[in-house]
């Protein structure tokens, strides 16, 4: 007589088990990956975009021989700052905006968080007669000698390979920036 084989051709439910885990914990590995390079891929498109703001800014100063004011109409300029409490957020409708807008194809908003990010002001921690580029310990003597400063508050990626110019001072929270440049 013959003996029929009773045993079916396929996968016991805990072999299923075992590849659907295998295949889950591969995916969540790259996933992780893919949001941190998006995340310094975001970063890097801050940091252009910062560089962006600076050269339009310089192209308003030879236009009209001053930087933009940080607070004032589109049309008007300051050769000095009022205070440290003068800034402005770029890319949700200040009049930084308008007064820079000639000057950019589109007015930079940050990727992510809706252009809350992007800051123009005086830093009183960076000194025109000092090396703006360094951080002095001391604010400056006088407004006259106050440089405007663009930062980013925020950087998703900290290990990004950023400037991190964070003096003490200033407004628009420039103190907490995680990137500055001065103009």
């Amino acid at each position: 007589m013959k003996h029929l084989n009773n045993r079916c051709a396929g996968f016991t439910l805990i072999e299923l088990l075992v590849v659907i885990s295998i295949i889950s914990l591969l995916s969540s590995i790259v996933l992780s990956s893919l949001n941190s390079a998006r995340a310094k891929a975001r970063d890097t498109k801050r940091i252009a975009e910062i560089q962006a703001i600076v050269t339009a800014i310089a192209l308003y100063e030879n236009d009209h021989g001053q930087v933009p004011g940080t607070d004032l109409g589109p049309n008007q300029v300051a050769s000095s700052p009022v205070s440290d409490s003068v800034g402005a957020q770029i890319g949700i409708g200040n009049p930084i905006d308008a007064a820079l807008a000639p000057y950019l194809s589109a007015v930079p908003k940050d990727p992510k968080h809706d252009g809350v990010t992007y800051y123009y002001a005086y830093d009183p921690a960076h000194c025109v007669s000092t090396d703006p580029l360094k951080c002095g310990g001391t604010a400056c003597t006088s407004t006259d000698q106050w440089e405007p400063v663009v930062s980013i508050h925020k950087l998703e990626a900290p290990s990004t390979n950023a400037r991190k110019d964070t003096c003490a001072g200033g407004h628009q929270d420039i103190i907490n920036a995680d990137y500055n440049q001065v103009v």
